[in-house]
């Protein structure tokens, strides 16, 4: 089973995180499947889509998108990015794509603490890896077979 990290940003002149911090989280995501039986699913692709944008919450999608087809599974992870005012690291509320507030009725949602965290890349690894966390503890279904840990990497 192959693993992806895709870093999608929804705020304008945003970079996107830098290689070793999705390095970081890819070798989370793998650490995370270790001990689990992929067998049954070894040419499949799960991909982690990273959306950055407004939110109040580290939201996992629950449903994600599957696409038979090309053998992918993904599961996207919403990263809220902080305002100026919300952190030092955050970025200008003008920065931000206007668009409706997400439905968090459709997602697993984890609590922020941005103070915690000294830099936007620390910001969005822990965010990242916390959500795949909770995707895992909830199971991940992939062509019939479900991925899941009590034991988060």
């Amino acid at each position: 089973m192959k693993i992806k990290i895709r870093p999608s940003p929804q705020i304008i002149d945003f970079y996107h995180p830098n290689e070793n911090s999705v390095m970081e989280i890819h070798r989370h995501a793998e650490k995370a499947i270790q001990g689990m039986d992929t067998s049954m699913i070894s040419d499949w692709t799960l991909a982690f889509p990273l959306v950055f944008g407004k939110s109040e919450w580290i939201g996992v999608y629950t449903r994600g998108n599957t696409y038979p087809t090309t053998k992918e599974r993904e599961i996207s992870i919403v990263i809220p990015i902080p305002t100026l005012e919300q952190a030092k690291y955050g970025v200008s509320r003008k920065k931000f794509a206007v668009r409706p507030d997400l439905d968090a009725s459709k997602f697993i949602t984890l609590g922020i603490d941005y103070s915690e965290y000294e830099s936007i890349e620390d910001w969005i690894i822990a965010c990242a890896k916390k959500g795949i966390n909770a995707a895992f503890k909830k199971g991940i279904k992939i062509n019939g077979v479900t991925l899941k840990s009590s034991n988060h990497a």
